[in-house]
């Protein structure tokens, strides 16, 4: 199909850009406000779960994958566990995530990053540019904060994130005084995404 019988797009990404310019500082304070709220004054601690080797001075961002699968059983325990508490699959799988890491690193909280694909207008949806935007989103894996009530807590804070997603995840950094390492990605370590063929856990960092 040639370019010239392609419908005429109703915006473009500069005009996009320029709408973000103008509206941002409109609703940045009371955005900045939410964040802090959630993350607090300097951000999350660090996650620090047990490595086989020396942390790196300097994050080389080099890392590999291992390939898993999770029976369809368990699947749909999460799935209807997830229901039962008004949530999402998503939410469910963030949740045992969640508690994992809780439990190898010995905090009850822990910060997990989850892009958020930012073409909430459907004006944008069919553009071409990077609309993606990073969420910092600390859950609650303390040990009297299980079951429904751990599913409950991750729902408001996912919900919580999307309603104030449109802050770039580097003016949060900013905002909170997060201490800069090297070693280390600022606010999370981890990153969690959900995609229509299963869901990818990666690390942010050596």
């Amino acid at each position: 199909e040639s370019a010239r019988s392609l419908p005429a797009l109703a915006s473009q990404y500069a005009g996009f850009a320029a709408w973000q310019s103008e509206w941002l500082p409109s609703v940045l304070e009371d955005q900045l406000a939410y964040w802090r709220s959630v993350l607090g004054e300097g951000g999350p601690a660090a996650l620090d779960v047990p490595t086989d080797f020396v942390r790196p001075k300097v994050q080389s961002l080099r890392g590999a994958s291992v390939a898993f699968e999770v029976s369809a059983l368990d699947t749909r325990k999460v799935h209807e566990a997830s229901k039962q508490a008004g949530a999402t699959l998503y939410v469910g799988l963030l949740t045992a995530f969640g508690m994992v890491l809780s439990r190898n690193s010995r905090q009850e909280t822990v910060c997990v990053g989850s892009p958020y694909a930012g073409r909430d207008d459907v004006t944008t949806r069919d553009l071409v540019g990077y609309f993606v935007n990073m969420l910092a989103l600390n859950i609650d894996s303390s040990p009297l904060n299980v079951g429904f009530k751990a599913l409950a807590g991750a729902r408001e804070i996912v919900l919580g994130a999307f309603d104030h997603a449109a802050i770039p995840v580097f003016r949060i950094v900013d905002a909170l005084g997060v201490s800069r390492d090297p070693s280390r990605t600022p606010l999370y370590q981890v990153v969690m995404s959900l995609n229509d063929g299963g869901y990818v856990v990666g690390r942010g960092n050596d």
